[in-house]
């Protein structure tokens, strides 16, 4: 390719050319639109074959020629071109290197080589959406130093249209992330009024009269809002099965040396974690009126494992009280309580379920899979009981 002529930049034809690049630069929509405008214009002025950006904060550069006008985002590798512009980074002044080796050239995927021996490496400023532009010719050429400043003005408009796309590329994520964000608490309000509508329903349908139903329906509210602030401290990470127990035990006074918990760390998520709670609340609330807790000396162990030989995984919870005498006291009716675990368990969460009354207390086996409506995160491996320090814990 024959070296371009020099032009100067008072010239009408070198303005034009700058005045036209500058106006598809600022129309351009996305940062691959602006490297194609970037090369086109270069082209025009100075007969350049291609360029080379090195993007801000990225493990990848943007690679456009102005044969195919295709632009590709590469790693970086060892080129002449790329170690060039990225040279061009540390100093302060347009590089020109126009006597590179004759096999000198980039790599590009499937093989495609493109040889250079002409490059001009512009370092950029701290304003610029990128750190350096690098300009190749294919064969050898001599820039005018008008050719050059036209290039530098290129590449720093280039720049800032690149920073420019960055940051309404940026809003727009922002923007997405917002509407999702709003679409999915817009579905856990819903789900949280509908099991809200649920708990008032079953409350009323069980009610001896309406203190009886205002005070049930009070606690269970609470305690559907106490697992609503675990699942907003959990965030994404859900919430661990021994923190809602002792979250629940704890908010109805219940003594350290009433019960004892045992079993491996395992996280629900919301839907789990919501359910399993309200069932957690009747358990202890009937204990508490009929059961272990309404003894000095009674006693109830929560303990659970993960079976992990099927699929999905299985979560079992065993409540074991003793020392009391249901049997004798307790109401023979079927309460809200076990119509929860017995029928709305199942319902909701798929959970198989066990529900007795013995001399000694309430026994109850609730089985629940590990899905992803149930679990959050990983589930441990059967029978490995696992120490977790939880950051939340001091928040109770």
């Amino acid at each position: 390719m024959d070296a371009p002529q020099p032009a100067t930049a008072s010239s009408p034809g070198n303005t034009a050319l700058l005045s036209a690049a500058l106006k598809e630069l600022t129309g351009a929509g996305t940062q691959e639109e602006v490297a194609i405008a970037t090369v086109v214009a270069a082209r025009r002025m100075t007969g350049a074959d291609g360029a080379c950006v090195l993007l801000h904060q990225s493990d990848r550069y943007l690679f456009a020629t102005a044969e195919s006008l295709t632009p590709l985002y590469l790693a970086p590798d060892v080129s002449p071109l790329y170690q060039l512009a990225a040279s061009a980074c540390l100093r302060s002044h347009t590089t020109v290197n126009a006597n590179l080796a004759a096999d000198a050239g980039i790599s590009l995927p499937r093989g495609t080589f493109i040889p250079m021996a002409s490059v001009v490496s512009v370092p950029l400023t701290p304003q610029a959406g990128c750190s350096a532009l690098g300009f190749f010719w294919k064969t050898r050429v001599t820039l005018a130093s008008e050719q050059l400043c036209s290039l530098e003005a290129l590449a720093l408009a280039a720049g800032l249209a690149f920073n420019a796309r960055l940051r309404s590329e940026d809003a727009a994520h922002a923007r997405e992330r917002q509407r999702r964000l709003i679409t999915d608490l817009q579905h856990k309000v819903r789900n949280i009024l509908a099991f809200v509508r649920s708990i008032v329903r079953r409350t009323g349908e069980v009610a001896s009269s309406p203190e009886d139903f205002a005070l049930h329906l009070e606690a269970r509210i609470s305690a559907l809002a106490r697992i609503q602030g675990l699942l907003a401290i959990g965030g994404p990470m859900g919430i661990e099965l021994e923190d809602m127990i002792r979250t629940e035990m704890t908010a109805n006074a219940v003594r350290d040396e009433q019960f004892v918990v045992h079993g491996p760390a395992v996280r629900l998520c919301a839907k789990g974690a919501e359910t399993l709670a309200l069932a957690l609340h009747e358990l202890t609330t009937n204990s508490l009126k009929y059961g272990a807790l309404s003894t000095p000396r009674g006693h109830i162990s929560i303990a659970w494992q993960t079976d992990t030989a099927g699929e999905p995984a299985r979560l079992r919870i065993h409540w074991h009280e003793s020392g009391a005498s249901v049997a004798a006291i307790a109401p023979r009716r079927r309460g809200f309580g076990r119509e929860l675990i017995e029928r709305m368990l199942p319902y909701e969460i798929d959970a198989r379920t066990r529900f007795e009354l013995t001399p000694g207390g309430v026994q109850c086996e609730i089985d629940v899979p590990l899905t992803e409506r149930t679990a959050a995160g990983a589930v441990p491996p059967h029978g490995r009981k696992e120490d977790v320090r939880r950051d939340y814990r001091s928040a109770r």
